[in-house]
């Protein structure tokens, strides 16, 4: 499986570069075959290079004279990723085609820095060997000299499990030095140019990081990184707007507070703790707040009333308790501005667990909704609930997809128990006046998926668009032939809206 998804992941990234390629030479084919080549600025024709890898930048100077010296004025993206180019299997092989990378590496900083090139940003993947520690030297000293104002290093290793590793293993004291590359002492003379750092199993002197005062934006993966460090942090890079904490460990709690903060942005993605007992957010300027992991007891947020757009996984949680959904119903209600809202299976369940059931007592602005979910039984609850909770939403989206369901901690509410049927009796206010799109991915038309799909059509009276894109999957539930006929079905169903088109993809 490993193997699977590393030939997936190296595809997927060589399509992305084809198509930007074919994109920014279909600019260039339609400026020049349609004459405007001589009214395009300079200017323009900058940005334009600066979209494209070195050699093509370089290339560009063949087109005509006019052309000659612009690529030098370009400001590059500078990209060298280990895993496009060693992709054999044999590893003799594979440590030959290593070095070849390090070679083209260390070719193109020789290269840049004596034809004094214009680079913008440096990102580095590799895997973490004492030639790749000398390399990331050499690129961080290049970094320095061109005063690159994005740097990323990133050595990661794509056989890692995002979602489960053995922490204590992973993160013993033996194994830290041989695991991590520690930047260099002149990484710190970046302190005047840089504005976004990323870091992935990098460790640095976070207190020097004081001195980065454009530095506005922080990516960390896969670093020991406890509370003192968060901390630390936040007090030392006072411009910092975004902040990103991927697989990191060590910590007790998630502890982002100060009225000072700059911060619009912050994701906390899969990370460990070693008792995780509450979140506390006091961020007065965050507008995006996005977490997958654990679920706390305890959410405290204050001052957090400009956030538009929340996304919240708690796929990693294996406790459900109806505690746990009174918290999680609280700490919604306390984000009231959010209008962009993505819940997944986990909160289906459990917020259907707690005091308020059918989300009847505070309604949330949100306009926006997605939910991940299996679509099993345990959720429609939930589902149930965001829709009475949300009487403003206009865009719905579900995303089916496996997730953990609770079939021995899960308790739903005694009115549900006796008459299952009562849940979609009462029509949602969002159903009759707001809720104009509606998209399905993975539908593959079980009974749950058929029964929340039929209530949206007979009910929405302003319903403009419902698209259902069929699961690829073959499982108990069909193959997409399968999924395809189901859908169909849908088509007959009585509409409330005239307006309304389904489309099946």
């Amino acid at each position: 499986m490993t193997t699977l998804h590393n030939t997936l992941t190296l595809h997927i990234e060589m399509m992305k570069i084809v198509k930007i390629l074919n994109l920014i030479g279909t600019l260039f084919s339609t400026i020049i075959n349609m004459g405007t080549i001589s009214n395009t600025s300079s200017d323009s024709l900058v940005l334009i290079i600066s979209l494209l890898p070195f050699k093509e930048a370089a290339r560009t100077c063949l087109l005509s004279k006019r052309w000659h010296n612009l690529w030098r004025r370009a400001e590059l993206n500078v990209e060298f990723n280990e895993r496009l180019h060693v992709v054999a299997a044999e590893p003799a092989q594979r440590e030959i085609q290593k070095q070849d990378f390090i070679n083209s590496v260390r070719r193109y900083i020789a290269r840049a820095n004596n034809e004094q090139i214009n680079v913008s940003k440096f990102h580095l993947v590799l895997t973490l060997s004492q030639d790749s520690r000398v390399i990331a030297d050499e690129g961080i000293d290049f970094s320095v000299q061109r005063s690159v104002k994005h740097l990323a290093i990133d050595f990661s290793d794509a056989a890692w499990n995002e979602d489960r590793f053995e922490i204590d293993e992973w993160a013993a004291e033996e194994n830290e030095a041989a695991r991590t590359y520690v930047l260099p002492e002149s990484f710190y003379l970046m302190n005047l140019v840089l504005e976004s750092l990323t870091l992935i199993s990098c460790n640095f002197n976070i207190p020097r990081l004081a001195n980065f005062h454009l530095l506005k934006k922080i990516s960390l993966a896969w670093i020991e990184f406890p509370d003192t460090n968060l901390h630390k942090l936040l007090v030392n890079c006072v411009v910092l707007e975004s902040l990103s904490l991927k697989n990191c460990w060590d910590l007790d709690r998630l502890d982002v507070c100060g009225n000072d903060l700059k911060l619009q942005s912050l994701v906390v993605d899969r990370c460990w703790y070693r008792v995780l007992d509450e979140f506390r957010i006091e961020a007065p300027n965050l507008t995006y707040f996005k977490y997958a992991g654990f679920c706390a007891p305890l959410f405290e947020v204050k001052n957090t009333g400009r956030v538009k757009v929340l996304d919240i996984d708690f796929g990693l949680e294996e406790d459900c308790r109806p505690e746990l959904g009174d918290s999680l119903n609280d700490f919604l209600h306390k984000l009231c501005s959010i209008s962009t809202l993505t819940v997944c299976t986990y909160t289906l369940q459990v917020i259907s667990m707690g005091k308020d059931p059918i989300g009847v007592q505070n309604p949330l602005g949100v306009t926006s909704l997605t939910l991940k979910t299996e679509m099993h039984g345990f959720e429609i609850l939930g589902i149930k609930f965001f829709l009475c909770s949300c009487p403003l939403l206009e865009i719905l989206d579900i995303v089916i997809r496996p997730g953990r369901i609770f079939y021995d901690k899960y308790r739903p509410p005694q009115y549900a128990l006796r008459n299952p049927a009562m849940v979609w009796a009462v029509v949602d206010q969002c159903i009759t006046q707001t809720l104009r799109r509606v998209r399905v991915m993975g539908f593959k038309g079980t009974p749950n998926e058929m029964n929340v799909l039929t209530y949206l059509i007979q009910n929405g009276r302003v319903m403009q668009n419902l698209r259902l894109i069929i699961s690829r999957e073959v499982d108990d539930d069909g193959s997409p032939d399968t999924y395809d006929l189901r859908a169909q079905d849908l088509l007959t169903v009585r509409r409330a809206s005239p307006d309304l088109q389904i489309a099946i993809m």
